[in-house]
């Protein structure tokens, strides 16, 4: 399939910035509302807010978006053939971009958050003008391991598809639309942030400030009753106090297994 990642670049408050639009799943088609991720950051890779609109040709205001944490944001809207969008960012006057690659015929692949009912809904959609009956395989990988097989028969312009929330693994999960000849048709991935059990283990070192390779001994206690068979795995992370960033967003042993190692770039 065709990955679509527009880029651009625009200045902002002095700082240069690369902008992506990313639609969903990676293709852009006519007639379907389509999911756009919208990601800004500066040279050094850190997130920029900005803000702009999607117009046609004509001028005619088709969406307002903005960034909403660390450049990152969305929005929505629904191409219609023989027209052009373009983008313009708030500030920017000299900058205009225009959505190129809009597909007549393809798979628009959008993954919804659990229902009440617990299940990932995956949405499907064609061109409800150019529908086409085939048999599709919905997989998901999560970290090289393989977590489900689907076959599909699409046979309208918007196919539904419940996956149950259980099934799937924390952390990151690779949802891949494929034909049957297992060409990928289009591509997702989904963050189930599952709570971890924390077990509540005291820690207690010999002595309070050592000096620079000292020996250093800690010892954990925890009750048995709360750890299944009486052994468990542990890991431990030590640090200097200066590497905590003031903000909160330092990167910790659950979040490098379940998202920082998945992504690339400042998270």
């Amino acid at each position: 399939y065709e990955q679509q990642q527009l880029y651009a670049a625009v200045e902002k408050k002095e700082e240069a910035a690369d902008i992506a639009f990313l639609p969903e799943g990676g293709n852009l088609i006519y007639n379907v509302t389509n999911n756009i991720a919208v990601k800004a950051v500066s040279k050094k890779g850190t997130g920029v807010d900005i803000s702009g609109t999607v117009t046609d040709e004509t001028g005619n205001l088709i969406v307002e978006f903005s960034t909403v944490y660390q450049g990152l944001g969305k929005f929505k809207f629904i191409p219609v053939p023989e027209h052009h969008y373009f983008v313009k960012i708030n500030g920017n006057p000299r900058f205009n971009y225009e959505f190129t690659g809009i597909k007549q015929e393809g798979l628009l692949l959008n993954v919804l958050h659990p229902d009440s009912g617990n299940n990932f809904m995956i949405s499907i959609a064609q061109n409800p003008e150019r529908v086409i009956n085939q048999r599709v395989f919905l997989t998901a990988m999560s970290r090289d391991e393989f977590v489900f097989y689907v076959e599909i028969e699409l046979d309208k312009d918007i196919n539904l598809i419940p996956i149950k929330e259980s099934i799937i693994p924390p952390g990151i999960t690779k949802i891949t639309l494929v034909n049957q000849r297992f060409e990928p048709l289009a591509e997702r991935l989904i963050f189930r942030n599952d709570p971890v059990i924390q077990l509540p283990v005291a820690l207690n070192l010999n002595k309070s400030e050592f000096t620079s390779r000292e020996k250093v001994i800690l010892s954990l206690q925890a009750d048995p009753e709360e750890i299944d068979s009486g052994s468990c795995h542990m890991s431990v992370s030590v640090i200097n106090t200066g590497y905590l960033d003031s903000k909160g967003l330092s990167q910790n042993i659950l979040s490098y297994l379940f998202l920082d190692s998945e992504l690339k770039g400042v998270i």
